[in-house]
């Protein structure tokens, strides 16, 4: 999720990702539901995700915590968490996390996977305009032993990647989340199956 100052325009003008990156500040899931006082982070999951992609009308959706995140958003200028692909605040933090991997040259992947291009890591750091592949927003990024990607209707990435890469930079010390079994399917890590992987802890 991003914090911004709510006086911004509320139609967002050319260029606003590059804003967005440069400027905007980052703040956790678990930081949103402290303040709008939640009592069950399972189920505020679910319903920031249906939030966030347009489906807040779902019968399983909570009204009362959608109607606190949006007196939260007209009061901070707090955004939802982007859908699809590769969320324009998180590039600069996967600049530091591909950096601590030794990582200079990265992969960029369309929604699709059918368009790609090959992207210095430089190019994720904060000064620099928002990543692209063929004009559209990157849903994958991959290297030697990592790949991360977003999918379709989803508003958080999965990261897989190598136990070698995970002991030269744990993404638990750059990234909110929570750690998945090696038998995941792609449905586990939907909001809806969140709940029996939240009390997984990181692996020594």
């Amino acid at each position: 999720m991003i914090q911004y100052p709510p006086e911004y325009p509320r139609s967002a003008p050319v260029g606003f990702e590059n804003v967005v990156k440069e400027q905007s500040v980052s703040v956790t899931w678990r930081e949103v539901f402290d303040q709008i006082e939640g009592s069950d982070f399972n189920r505020f999951v679910r319903t920031v995700w249906l939030w966030a992609v347009g489906h807040a009308d779902e019968i399983e959706a909570d009204t009362s915590l959608i109607n606190s995140l949006d007196n939260l958003r007209q009061e901070t200028g707090l955004y939802p968490p982007e859908e699809d692909w590769l969320p324009a605040i998180t590039e600069p933090t996967l600049f530091d996390y591909f950096t601590a991997l030794e990582i200079e040259i990265v992969q960029l992947w369309g929604e699709w996977r059918d368009e790609s291009c090959s992207c210095p890591v430089t190019n994720f750091a904060s000064n620099l305009p928002t990543l692209e592949v063929e004009g559209n927003t990157p849903s994958a990024v991959t290297a030697d032993g990592i790949m991360i990607h977003w999918q379709n209707n989803e508003v958080h990435g999965l990261i897989c990647l190598t136990e070698a890469q995970r002991q030269k930079a744990d993404p638990a010390k750059y990234f909110e989340g929570y750690w998945l079994p090696t038998f995941v399917r792609d449905a586990g890590y939907d909001p809806l199956g969140l709940a029996q992987f939240l009390s997984l802890k990181t692996p020594n």
